[in-house]
């Protein structure tokens, strides 16, 4: 897997959700850069995108909140 690749995408992706109004799929968007930043080493910044995406999932009872907490216990 190519991080920056992944990088650009999600972060493409977190920018047009946020201007269309879709806040499942900037959920999604923060995940997946949560992800990155996690296997990049940056810790603190995976912590802040998954703790945008928690607070979408667990605002609308998502079952990928439990997983997004666990995720971040493992930091």
């Amino acid at each position: 897997m190519d991080l920056g690749v992944a990088h650009a995408r999600h972060s493409v992706a977190l920018d047009l959700a946020s201007r269309t109004g879709d806040r499942r799929e900037e959920a999604n968007a923060h995940n997946g850069l949560a992800r990155v930043c996690r296997h990049t080493g940056d810790v603190d910044q995976a912590r802040e995108h998954w703790q945008a995406a928690l607070t979408f999932y667990a605002e609308y009872g998502l079952p990928e909140a439990a997983e997004i907490e666990d995720q971040i216990r493992q930091l």
